[in-house]
């Protein structure tokens, strides 16, 4: 029952086969867990519990199917156009004059359909499920949102120093926060238990300013604030509506629950406000973790003293009659000043062949996914 590579690809058939190999694991581990000596109810109910959300994972599944699907179409129409243009150029080659017709039609149509499409896609970005998003501006490449880089400072992709940099001397905004990559977590709902599978939720490290900053509230409990940066031997998380929905079925007893993340002990804090999933407009976040106990969770990367570790991106709240020039007027001179003084002189020398670039942009829309128009971003180079 095993997924190969497939040709001509069919949406109903990539379901119906993912369906089958969900099937499959699913009968395999209830199998393992009856040879275990349990009753074919427990072990079926024990089985889904270990798998987790059987329509999360399906839908990861058919997504990465149909992704696969679209490569492969692409791949054969590629073929199908280089083989066209060489017919089309042996036949151009023996009219100039047409020639050079075609291709100032071909240039006009590809001009106009571009200027179109870059209208379209920005009157139909979708905005940040946030308080009032158009105050909001994003620091940093939006490629780079799970990147992690060790190395030569750089203004792209920012270490936890150079951020409070920018925090504490910027005079721009009422609030600035940073978010990064969690990895993957390894989760235990049930913090006695030492044994069986952990669960997998998305996650994302945050400053613990980064709700209030948002303008997010929580629908139970509370959400990560200022004394979530304060970590000693323990942390907290705060977890999404839909998370709560599908992993607890609402229930307000998990407000306080202690679990286990990556072997660390962290409390609930609460439930994030019901649609909001984050930064990153298209993905989804699970559980928010403090950025302040990334060393914590993570030992073998530590990375909040570190000034060559990059793996934060920035959001601020501009202050009111600030403009998005002001802003990228008065933050450029810090972040440079910040990294060249604290730079090595092995820095110095990387940085003199590669230049700085900046990425400074309005994040009232998806900015931190896509990038279709000019002003999605702004690379400086000095």
């Amino acid at each position: 029952m095993r997924r190969v590579f497939r040709i001509p690809f069919s949406r109903t058939r990539i379901e119906r086969e993912v369906d089958d190999e969900l099937a499959f694991h699913l009968e395999t581990r209830v199998a393992r867990l009856m040879d275990q000596g349990m009753a074919e109810a427990d072990a079926r109910r024990e089985a889904l519990r270990q798998f987790g959300d059987v329509t999360a994972v399906r839908s990861d599944i058919l997504v990465l199917d149909r992704q696969r699907e679209a490569s492969s179409n692409r791949s054969a129409g590629w073929s199908d156009l280089r083989q066209d243009l060489s017919y089309a150029v042996r036949g151009l080659r023996r009219n100039l004059s047409f020639t050079l017709l075609v291709v100032g039609g071909l240039a006009l149509g590809i001009g106009s359909n571009a200027a179109i499409y870059s209208v379209i896609d920005a009157v139909l970005l979708r905005g940040l499920p946030v308080a009032h998003p158009e105050q909001l501006v994003a620091i940093g490449d939006p490629n780079d949102v799970d990147s992690f880089g060790e190395g030569t400072p750089r203004a792209d992709l920012f270490s936890y120093p150079l951020y409070r940099d920018i925090r504490d001397y910027n005079r721009v905004f009422s609030g600035l926060v940073a978010t990064g990559r969690a990895e993957r977590l390894d989760v235990r709902v049930d913090a006695s238990a030492e044994d069986g599978e952990p669960e997998h939720p998305r996650g994302r490290f945050v400053t613990g300013n980064y709700f209030a900053v948002l303008g997010v509230r929580a629908i139970a409990g509370r959400t990560l604030d200022s004394t979530s940066d304060l970590v000693a031997g323990a942390t907290e998380v705060t977890i999404s509506d839909g998370y709560w929905t599908r992993r607890f079925h609402n229930d307000p007893s998990a407000i306080g629950r202690s679990i286990l993340v990556d072997g660390v002990r962290a409390t609930i804090t609460g439930v994030a406000a019901a649609g909001f999933s984050g930064e990153i407009v298209g993905a989804s976040t699970d559980m928010w973790l403090p950025a302040a106990a990334h060393d914590l969770l993570l030992p073998s990367r530590a990375a909040l003293r570190d000034r060559r570790m990059a793996w934060l991106q920035l959001l601020g709240r501009v202050k009111p009659g600030i403009s998005l020039a002001q802003a990228r007027q008065q933050l450029i001179p810090i972040i440079s000043s910040s990294i060249y003084a604290n730079a090595t002189a092995d820095d110095l020398r990387s940085l003199k062949d590669r230049p700085l670039e900046y990425f400074i942009a309005s994040a009232s829309s998806s900015v931190l996914t896509t990038c279709a128009t000019v002003d999605c971003f702004w690379p400086i180079a000095l």
